[in-house]
């Protein structure tokens, strides 16, 4: 790509990142109890949709914490969001559950995989930011969590508890990424230890030498001798992302 077009849109685009769309999600983007909205209208208006989605906020707790980093914002409004979260959507068995109400509560307290990927990469990004040690504890609790209770007997992880089918691999390739932001924040090798794991299980379950390495989703059922005849969906994007994360 030619570089004299790319560096004006590059500039432009992070300016409009800076200036209006961070300050709008500052001022208009949490609900009264400081959660993160749902939806929000082409007008700039709030929808109610009767719910909070888990790894909407620990998104939002990642967006607002970059953005610290970068000195666009204060970061003590990542660390908020980040430690409400945790107390809000904390199951009394170990992880995060899947929904909460407007007011705080469970809606639904399925442990879904995509979620705790999210809040491991939160917790990775405000140990990263604050030094909060605090973040570190949680990371290492849902981390553990997941390897007690979400292991799959193939290796990785079960898509949710209860369990449903097929076992995505986008949620494989987000918590390898919050595993390398984890470590790189406190270098512990707990954290690319499982990343390496996960790793490996992308390079024997998910990688097909015709498609060529960006595979992004692939049921991962069954056994592994099953693998190679079983229909799979494949799509580029996150395996891509996975293969530029390794």
């Amino acid at each position: 790509m030619n570089q004299n077009l790319l560096l004006p849109a590059s500039g432009r685009a992070g300016a409009w990142l800076r200036d209006q769309a961070l300050p709008f999600w500052l001022d208009r983007g949490l609900d009264p109890l400081g959660m993160a909205w749902e939806e929000m209208s082409f007008d700039g208006v709030p929808r109610e949709t009767g719910y909070r989605r888990t790894l909407v906020q620990f998104r939002q707790v990642y967006v607002f914490a970059h953005a610290a980093q970068a000195g666009w914002c204060p970061p003590g409004r990542a660390a908020s969001l980040f430690f409400a979260t945790c107390a809000r959507a904390r199951h009394r068995d170990g992880g995060f559950v899947h929904r909460l109400s407007p007011a705080g509560d469970s809606l639904d307290d399925t442990r879904d995989a995509y979620d705790q990927a999210f809040a491991l990469l939160a917790a990775g990004w405000i140990f990263r930011l604050t030094g909060d040690s605090r973040a570190l504890d949680i990371a290492h609790e849902t981390l553990d969590f997941m390897q007690r209770e979400m292991a799959h007997p193939e290796g990785g992880f079960v898509e949710a508890l209860p369990p449903r089918t097929p076992r995505r691999q986008n949620p494989h390739m987000h918590l390898f990424e919050a595993l390398l932001v984890l470590f790189e924040a406190s270098r512990d090798v707990a954290f690319i230890d499982a990343a390496r794991r996960i790793l490996s299980l992308f390079a024997e379950a998910n990688s097909s030498p015709p498609a060529g390495p960006c595979l992004s989703i692939s049921a991962m059922t069954g056994p592994r001798s099953k693998r190679a005849s079983s229909p799979a969906i494949i799509s580029n994007g996150s395996g891509c992302s996975m293969n530029s994360s390794a």
